[in-house]
């Protein structure tokens, strides 16, 4: 009996001995927080609002993210429609607190149109 009982231990421990610590789980960068294909890497900063005067300067609503990003007077800034295709550049010319007002370079900017920063 003191045989077998040694023999038993002898196989439980050889056979901890023979197994191979778990590996960790390597996760893919981005996970489930990954942006979605065919998503616009340009930053965010506000909307075209409603201004009077569809040629004259524009009204920005930004979005709080545009503090963080150091947006500053002279900056450039395109508007971009639903399907993400660009419909005028603007030049910032006034900043204060969340909106901003912004000059037409090029294009016709509508109510409502993201701005984004230009890449």
């Amino acid at each position: 009996m003191s045989r077998a009982a040694c023999l038993a231990a002898g196989l439980l421990l050889a056979g901890c001995a023979l197994e191979e610590p778990a590996q960790p789980t390597i996760v893919a960068p981005g996970g489930d927080f990954a942006r979605p294909v065919g998503t616009s890497r340009n930053t965010r900063v506000g909307s075209i609002g409603r201004s009077p005067s569809p040629t004259g300067p524009q009204l920005l609503q930004l979005t709080r993210t545009a503090a963080e990003l150091s947006l500053k007077k002279e900056e450039l800034v395109v508007s971009r429609n639903r399907a993400l295709q660009p419909t005028a550049l603007l030049r910032i010319v006034e900043i204060r607190g969340m909106a901003a007002l912004a000059v037409i370079l090029r294009g016709q900017p509508v109510p409502d149109d993201e701005v984004v920063l230009p890449s």
